[in-house]
């Protein structure tokens, strides 16, 4: 579990609280924290930034949690905190490179306010361009107490309780403004392919579940959604779009190997002890 450190509280208490784990998000938050704030108070769980995410927020006047411990934890932990850490019990399950417009706020706020669950459709943009294929469905809006969190995955994953039935929740659009350039996306592969390759290298049968993960569906079946679904985009945009796929999983093999085969800090330490004798 990570182990968080109040940094800095600004929070009226009865808002809704707009919950968003981020990791270097300096480029970002600013935009991010003017936007929501006209809504929500902001609760930042910082996920070990290393460049000036925190400070930013704090000058901005939002509420910041630090995690202390040392290792990567990842998105599905901190979902949790939605429900722990809210001081009104009004919540929104946002990320700092999301946006939802206007009218969908006014409708997300109206309906936790109403006691309705919100469930957010992810539309995926791409160096500025909307993309066709299907994004992901989850509780993003709801009272404390209404949906629960899931620690097993790596990645973000909250779901509704089975009291709140369909015919008491509404669906929003949530925009996923994705990376901006191939270093950021570099940074971003490196802090959470990382982190899911050393779960699945430690897991049951981890040679089937990579497979699965990063080959199956990583570049082969993601790869020929892209073609079917971008085939009218920029060809140059579908390329690197799927060359990203092929590259996701080139990364994560390597560091499967490396974990799998060649971590053995004792024998490493052997090999170069001899170099200074």
């Amino acid at each position: 579990m990570p182990i968080l450190e109040l940094l800095h509280e600004n929070r009226s208490g009865i808002k809704t609280e707009a919950v968003v784990c981020v990791y270097n998000e300096e480029k970002r938050i600013i935009p991010f924290i003017n936007f929501f704030s006209k809504w929500c108070d902001i609760v930042l769980l910082d996920d070990g930034s290393q460049d000036k995410t925190i400070a930013i927020a704090i000058a901005n006047g939002a509420t910041v949690f630090h995690r202390k411990n040392k290792e990567i934890i990842g998105e599905a932990y901190f979902a949790q905190y939605c429900n722990e850490l809210t001081k009104s019990g009004k919540c929104l399950w946002i990320f700092a490179d999301e946006y939802i417009y206007p009218k969908d706020m006014e409708l997300l706020i109206s309906s936790i306010n109403n006691g309705l669950g919100v469930f957010g459709k992810r539309i995926d943009w791409f160096f500025g361009y909307k993309l066709n294929r299907i994004g992901d469905k989850s509780p993003r809006g709801f009272i404390k107490g209404h949906a629960y969190h899931n620690t097993t995955q790596l990645h973000s994953s909250l779901h509704f309780k089975n009291g709140l039935l369909e015919n008491k929740t509404v669906y929003i659009e949530i925009h996923h403004l994705s990376l901006e350039s191939t270093s950021l996306l570099l940074g971003k592969l490196n802090h959470y392919v990382h982190t899911e390759v050393a779960m699945i290298a430690s897991s049951a049968k981890p040679i089937r579940k990579f497979i699965r993960r990063f080959i199956l569906i990583e570049p082969i079946y993601l790869s020929l959604v892209s073609l079917w679904k971008e085939k009218n985009k920029k060809p140059s945009l579908v390329i690197y779009i799927i060359l990203r796929y092929i590259l996701t999983s080139t990364i994560a093999l390597m560091i499967f190997i490396e974990k799998r085969c060649l971590i053995n800090l004792e024998k490493q330490r052997e090999r170069y002890a001899k170099f200074f004798e």
